[in-house]
């Protein structure tokens, strides 16, 4: 039986946003948490109010990855070779990868309306106390399994169509990492570091690894046209699902014990016990068309 191998890599997709203040601290800008079941925030940049004299200069930036490839190899052998039609079935064994990566930047300065107003461990700071918080979320998805698949070629005159069916089973391994911290630069120069940012707290930072039950199948379609004894034009679509995934999204926790936050005022819990880590399983789809033209010579 002929053997054959295959792989795809759709390249490793990075976005990077960022938001900031004026040095009087507009616009507002500020972080959607939850205390207590209750929507609140924690303020980035602010001028400042009668009702919240706090006043900051700020800004919030995200970055994220997405890595998602696959490798192959099966044995192919015939079953039905008719005229204009053929059938094959295939066995073999099936990797697949996908990383996410989710980072949350914050840096902010204590303007003057705001002296005082702000802690570090509970300990308010003066104006000019700069802030620097990063929470980090990054999850790794890794399956080994074996798969079976059926292939059908189709052709009519100048006309052809292939369909192939595979659905591999195997296990799923995840690995999960959390990480945060929060750092001060005092107006004496001084500088120091403890764990936690804001989503990401003593609670909850850590490194978790599990490993789950998978299927995933994929359906390609491709139709074929001869335009010339030496030219093929084709397009084609593919389908591939995969369950029992662990995601970025799906897995940062916005319940807050406000005392973890270091930059918050209340007093420091320590450890807290929100935010967790869900461990929350999901579906993961992709999808993609191609076109393409082939010479013969």
């Amino acid at each position: 039986m002929p053997s054959r191998a295959g792989g795809f890599w759709i390249g490793k997709n990075s976005r990077q946003h960022s938001f900031g203040s004026d040095a009087n601290g507009n616009p507002p800008l500020s972080q959607p948490i939850i205390v207590n079941g209750f929507e609140r925030v924690l303020q980035i940049s602010t001028p400042g109010t009668a009702a919240n004299p706090v006043a900051l200069e700020g800004r919030i930036g995200t970055s994220s990855v997405l890595n998602f490839y696959g490798a192959e190899v099966n044995l192919t052998r015939n079953l039905l070779r008719t005229c204009g039609f053929t059938l094959d079935v295939m066995a073999g064994v099936r990797y697949q990868y996908l990383n996410e990566g989710l980072g949350i930047d914050q840096s902010f300065t204590i303007l003057p309306g705001g002296n005082l107003q702000i802690p570090f461990l509970g300990v308010p700071q003066p104006a000019g106390t700069n802030f620097v918080l990063r929470d980090s979320f990054n999850a790794t998805n890794r399956f080994y399994g074996g798969q079976v698949a059926a292939r059908v070629d189709w052709a009519w005159r100048c006309l052809d169509v292939n369909a192939v069916l595979k659905v591999a089973f195997g296990a799923t391994n995840h690995q999960f990492v959390i990480d945060g911290s929060s750092t001060i630069n005092a107006i004496n120069g001084t500088t120091g570091t403890v764990p936690g940012a804001t989503l990401a707290q003593q609670s909850n930072i850590g490194h978790y690894s599990s490993t789950d039950f998978s299927v995933v199948p994929e359906l390609t379609l491709t139709v074929g046209y001869q335009i010339a004894p030496c030219m093929r034009l084709t397009a084609g679509y593919t389908m591939l699902y995969w369950s029992h995934v662990m995601r970025v999204g799906n897995n940062i926790d916005r319940n807050l014990d406000p005392g973890q936050v270091p930059t918050a005022a209340f007093p420091v819990i320590t450890p807290g016990t929100q935010p967790q880590f869900p461990a929350v399983r999901t579906e993961f789809w992709a999808q993609g068309v191609n076109v393409g033209m082939e010479l013969k010579y």
